[in-house]
């Protein structure tokens, strides 16, 4: 607390978190310690008016060590040090007077005694420490008009407004504080413009390069068809092998959605414009969501065709592989199916986009409703998840069906008949 020694005759302190929306002038007239309440016996530091005294200051240097703080930091030990604000009359600057003309009974005392029992304290109005925190579970209503407020105090958590995913829950009073960082002098203390041009350029050129090797991918799954061989695995057995792979996919899908998730906000900037910093983070969830799937994907191919290798006749049975296109007879109560390499990376290409969609609209299910508050915000993604998850589940599932039996399609290196996928 260095300010204390500052020879300022009065400190107004304002907490990083915190933008002044109205003149403070008034506030100059406390002559003694102001702050708000934010709970009904806790002073909040995040606005106070101060006299800075060097005694004051030696005694609660003193005593730091030895007093209890429920923070561990500066607003816990400011409660515990003086332990009588919570009984301060209310002082309103906005009447005129200072606070030592506003008291009608000597001031109450403090339990850690010295100093602190000779000063003054006054508790201020709610508008000088407008909680964003209460207003946002308050259904985004204020307690005084809003007209009325002097400082925003942005207490919600990690939800900063200088961090660009804020803007979900708190997008209205994060603009105010974002239009007074652009106002103000000197350079721009946030991300180069170079880098956020960079990651958003990533996804585009990782895209490009995978559409480049594609090509080369393409010729082990032309053409692909089941073929009748010597007798082996039943497609009885073969489906009761894939049995568990739906749920093995989805609990692929929900690891690979995670630690897509994680890197993209790990990835972003956090002090990106919010524009910029969704549109960077939804790239980046799409293109690792992409890789990290796609890798189970070609596992679940590679599965299926170790298993073909071991069963020189894997045929399928109705309902095994509904994405592909029938065109097969029956042959010894077999169903033989064939399916066409264009098909399959159509599929993959519209499961993709589909699920991506839809996980990318689901935070904003609220504001297609039109609903504003938290409240409002969570029980609409809360009951879009389900349906969400049935979809997505539904396409991913059957995608890795069909990848599975592109590798059963595919025969030992030793036949010349298919080549071993590369």
């Amino acid at each position: 607390m260095p300010f204390l020694r500052a020879p300022t005759p009065t400190v107004v302190y304002l907490d990083a978190d915190t933008i002044a929306l109205r003149n403070l002038d008034a506030l100059f007239l406390c002559d003694g310690l102001c702050g708000v309440m934010r709970h009904s016996e806790r002073l909040n530091s995040g606005v106070m008016v101060l006299q800075p005294q060097a005694q004051l200051f030696s005694d609660m240097m003193s005593r730091i060590e030895q007093t209890p703080s429920y923070t561990g930091g500066d607003q816990g030990f400011l409660n515990a040090y003086f332990s009588g604000f919570a009984a301060s009359p209310l002082f309103d600057p906005g009447r005129g007077r200072l606070l030592s003309e506003s008291w009608a009974r000597p001031p109450p005392g403090n339990a850690t005694g010295g100093a602190a029992a000779r000063v003054r304290m006054g508790r201020l109005p709610t508008e000088y420490n407008a909680d964003l925190g209460l207003y946002v579970l308050n259904s985004n209503r204020w307690m005084v008009p809003e007209d009325e407020l002097f400082v925003l105090h942005f207490t919600l958590s990690s939800f900063k407004p200088w961090n660009w995913w804020s803007s979900w829950i708190i997008s209205g009073n994060m603009e105010r504080w974002q239009a007074l960082r652009r106002r103000l002098p000197g350079p721009d203390t946030g991300p180069s413009r170079l880098l956020v041009s960079t990651l958003a350029a990533g996804p585009w050129l990782l895209f490009a390069l995978f559409m480049r090797r594609t090509p080369s991918l393409s010729p082990c799954l032309r053409n692909l068809s089941f073929r009748r061989g010597a007798p082996g695995m039943s497609g009885a057995l073969a489906l009761e092998r894939v049995a568990c792979m739906p749920w093995v996919i989805l609990l692929a899908a929900l690891t690979s959605l995670c630690l897509a998730v994680g890197f993209a906000v790990c990835l972003v900037p956090t002090q990106v414009d919010p524009m910029w910093g969704w549109m960077l983070a939804y790239e980046w969830i799409a293109v690792s969501f992409a890789a990290l799937f796609g890798a189970s994907l070609w596992a679940v191919y590679q599965w299926g065709f170790g298993l073909r290798q071991a069963g020189n006749n894997i045929s399928s049975v109705e309902g095994a592989t509904e994405a592909f296109h029938t065109s097969g007879t029956r042959r010894d109560g077999r169903l033989f199916l064939a399916a066409s390499a264009g098909n399959l990376w159509q599929q993959t290409a519209l499961a993709f986009g589909v699920t991506l969609g839809l996980l990318g609209i689901l935070p904003w299910w609220s504001d297609v409703l039109g609903l504003k508050s938290f409240t409002g915000r969570l029980f609409s993604m809360g009951a879009a998840i389900a349906p969400t998850t049935l979809v997505v589940g539904h396409l991913l599932s059957s995608l890795a069906l069909s990848w599975f039996h592109a590798g059963l399609s595919m025969v030992s290196p030793a036949s010349p008949k298919l080549k071993h996928p590369v």
